[in-house]
């Protein structure tokens, strides 16, 4: 859930998508390539960007929420089951 975007992103693995849901509409208004099998979403409202890790495909995705693309892949040692990101520190 972004909700400083009005955005719900969800992990779409039939598809290997995330789609990417207008909380005020409820219609998706975009769908985004995401690895092999996404199933976790973290949320970074700082860089506006969504972290999806692709447990069976051993990476993460970085999508950029400004643009609705993905921007970035990279592979995992393990397999990553999860996402999350820390909240920056307050001046």
């Amino acid at each position: 859930l972004a909700p400083d975007r009005h955005l719900l992103l969800a992990a779409v693995s039939g598809t290997n998508q995330v789609a990417i849901i207008d909380t005020s509409t409820l219609t998706v208004t975009a769908r985004v390539p995401a690895g092999n099998t996404p199933d976790g979403i973290a949320y970074d409202p700082v860089h506006g960007k969504a972290y999806v890790s692709n447990e069976h495909d051993h990476a993460e995705t970085v999508i950029d929420l400004a643009t609705n693309t993905a921007k970035a892949r990279s592979r995992s040692a393990g397999r990553p089951a999860t996402a999350s990101t820390t909240p920056p520190a307050e001046p």
